[in-house]
């Protein structure tokens, strides 16, 4: 009856104690310290930076898991299951000495009797050791994965009632670890409820422990236990394990205060740092301030559309919580940096060029690209479109594999790689009130200036590139516009715009002539990226008007918002700002990919489209999704061109080195952002 009252009182369903679901070793520090103390006083107010000592706070997981506690509990099963057989050694003894003369004992009458605190009774002895042996290293074993009981023991003290953070395991307080590795049974076995609540400092728990011990087992071997963790602390043990006031506590002592010293000064090093290094920070952040603030006010008076820009760059940085000073652009163009860069790829791009070159021969002059380039000394008279479409009439017309289809702009297959060399561009003049017959007089031969002439010229008009298309059923013309041009530099056009072009040109004509003109429109584009392709190698200029920053990145260093380890999100938002994105965040978040797909022209696939838009995945997929994947078309055909139809690869994603070209390209793409 006794004992059945005991476990009752142990096991009081008005106790509410919550176990998590995890296993302990998945619990982290927190999780473990909260699930151990939910029964302490004021438990409610629990908060881990303020009601945790700092040390404990930031221990790491191996003082979690403590080998050093396993040890010790070692000691403790021992020393424990020692007692237990001396002080059966001493009971059967007793028997012996106090038994009478037919054997039977004198003590018989106690035979029925548990009630004593203070001795083992016979029932007690007569237990089988295996099973005791069991229930002591389970105790005790899981007393090392209790990192809550012991923890003024290991803090310095500097905080007023720091180190009063000790609890008896064997007391209420401590139920909750009991109840995870379901100790409770043991503790009413070997009667060690003691029904603490106290907070105890080191001290006070050993003065607790010293007195329950001389009655229980399990206090017993807390008090083993907590001697042989804390032993050798600091090379003296801690100050609790000794009498107060003795030798031993009082050189123990001074190793805390010296310690404790030593943690003070260190923390008063640290906080000047911290205050210093937040002075600087603080001064860097005014500075930089000042700098966005006359960085706009000298935009206002340049262009109010740029000044609107930056305000809405704020915004969005703000709403998305990125360093609005990003924003700011760099105004040193040509530092040292960029001159060693620069000097490096002109290097590479040489030895690039002269690897491929190896074995493949220069071409004969008749065999050479040949651009013709009408040209009028009265009036201005390059037109791109004129020029590209008499290059692609001129190769649709030879024959599949002639030398006539490896001698224009839109050269494919085995011909390829005579972008590598020199181009044939002839630049032919004549008086329009002639007959228009060319005159070989009037014809300037390419020795480069008219290859750069007519890139200069190229890139000029490249916005006006469009893909005329003739409806001979309803007798009309359509033109399907390639790019558009922002203040960022050149954009494809999005997908969904091409196929409503070659919807509308084609209506009411067969299928073929819509895959023509499709096929056509990749191959415009694949000659854009084959043009790009020479005037990098070629060392030709390039207009930023052309190659903004994240053309750059995407079609020349395969970086796409997705890849924030290598396109920072902040740059992202800037250069597409620049690109016609003039979007708010705040209209745009919590909004699904599905519901914003329309209004920026792409069509939402199923690993997207149900996806909310938040800060986290506002660059990788919403940009992502407006600004790469609706151009998908155009981009993987310009990228196809530059890399000669997978024939080679300048590295300009791979070589480390060579992704400078990102920020620079013989100067002609200005290396950083400029307004």
């Amino acid at each position: 009856m006794h004992n059945a009252m005991r476990k009752s009182k142990i096991a009081n369903p008005s106790i509410q104690v919550v176990i998590a679901s995890k296993d302990y070793e998945e619990l982290t520090l927190e999780e473990l310290l909260r699930e151990q103390l939910q029964l302490v006083t004021n438990f409610e107010h629990f908060t881990f930076e303020d009601s945790v000592p700092i040390e404990i706070r930031t221990l790491p997981q191996k003082e979690v898991n403590r080998e050093k506690a396993t040890a010790a509990a070692h000691v403790a099963i021992t020393q424990v299951m020692a007692l237990m057989a001396r002080q059966k050694e001493d009971y059967l003894q007793f028997q012996k000495d106090n038994s009478n003369e037919d054997g039977d004992e004198k003590m018989s009458d106690s035979d029925d009797s548990d009630d004593s605190d203070d001795s083992w009774s016979s029932k007690r002895i007569r237990k089988e050791p295996d099973n005791d042996f069991i229930q002591i290293s389970s105790f005790f074993s899981n007393l090392a994965k209790n990192i809550a009981f012991d923890v003024g023991f290991r803090v310095q003290g500097v905080q007023v009632d720091d180190d009063k953070h000790c609890w008896c395991p064997c007391g209420h307080c401590m139920l909750p670890w009991r109840k995870r590795f379901e100790l409770n049974e043991i503790l009413t076995e070997y009667k060690g409820d003691c029904g603490s609540r106290a907070r105890f400092t080191p001290v006070g728990l050993m003065a607790h422990l010293k007195e329950k011990k001389k009655s229980c087992l399990l206090h017993y071997g807390v008090h083993i236990f907590l001697m042989e963790l804390y032993g050798d602390l600091r090379g003296t043990g801690h100050k609790a394990l000794f009498k107060v006031g003795d030798y031993n506590y009082k050189i123990a002592e001074a190793e805390e205060n010296k310690e404790k010293k030593q943690l003070l000064d260190k923390a008063i090093r640290d906080l000047r740092a911290e205050e210093q290094k937040t002075f600087l920070l603080q001064q860097q952040i005014k500075q930089k301030d000042d700098q966005l603030r006359e960085y706009r006010e000298k935009m206002k008076e340049i262009s109010p559309d740029r000044c609107e820009d930056i305000d809405h760059l704020i915004k969005n940085f703000d709403a998305l919580g990125y360093n609005k000073h990003a924003i700011i652009p760099d105004s040193n163009v040509y530092d040292e940096e960029f001159i060693a860069k620069e000097k490096a790829l002109n290097e590479l791009i040489d030895a690039t060029l002269k690897h491929l070159l190896y074995g493949n021969e220069e071409p004969n002059e008749d065999e050479k690209i040949t651009i013709t380039v009408p040209q009028s000394f009265d009036q201005e008279v390059f037109d791109i479109n004129k020029v590209i479409d008499s290059e692609f009439q001129k190769w649709r017309k030879a024959k599949s594999g002639s030398k006539g289809r490896g001698k224009c702009l839109f050269v494919t297959g085995k011909f390829t790689k005579k972008f590598l060399h020199d181009w044939v561009v002839e630049y032919s003049a004549w008086n329009n009130m002639d007959t228009r017959k060319k005159n070989k007089e009037v014809i300037a031969i390419d020795k480069g200036g008219p290859t750069r002439q007519f890139l200069s010229q190229f890139w000029g008009q490249i916005e006006l590139l469009a893909v005329p298309h003739t409806n001979k059923t309803l007798n009309k013309q359509h033109q399907i516009q390639l790019f558009s041009l922002h203040s960022g530099g050149l954009c494809p056009e999005l997908n969904l715009n091409l196929e409503d072009g070659v919807r509308n040109a084609t209506k009411g004509e067969t299928e073929d002539i819509v895959a023509a003109l499709n096929k056509r429109i990749d191959q415009y584009y694949r000659m854009v990226g084959l043009i790009l392709f020479r005037s990098i190698v070629g060392k030709y200029s390039i207009s930023s008007k052309v190659m903004g920053r994240f053309m750059r990145n995407v079609l020349l260093r395969n970086c796409e918002p997705r890849d924030k380890d290598k396109y920072p999100e902040p740059e992202v938002m800037i250069d597409c700002r620049q690109l016609g994105g003039n979007f708010k965040v705040e209209d745009l978040k919590n909004k699904t990919i599905r519901e914003v797909s329309d209004d920026f022209g792409f069509d939402a696939d199923e690993a997207t489209s149900a996806t909310k838009i938040d800060s986290d995945n506002f660059s990788t997929i919403f940009m992502q999704m407006a600004f790469v994947e609706s151009r998908r078309r155009a981009i993987d055909a310009i990228k196809l061109g530059i890399s000669l139809d997978g024939e080679i690869d300048l590295g300009l994603s791979k070589t480390p080195l060579v992704s400078s070209l990102s920020v620079c390209l013989q100067k002609n793409i200005q290396r950083r952002r400029m307004y």
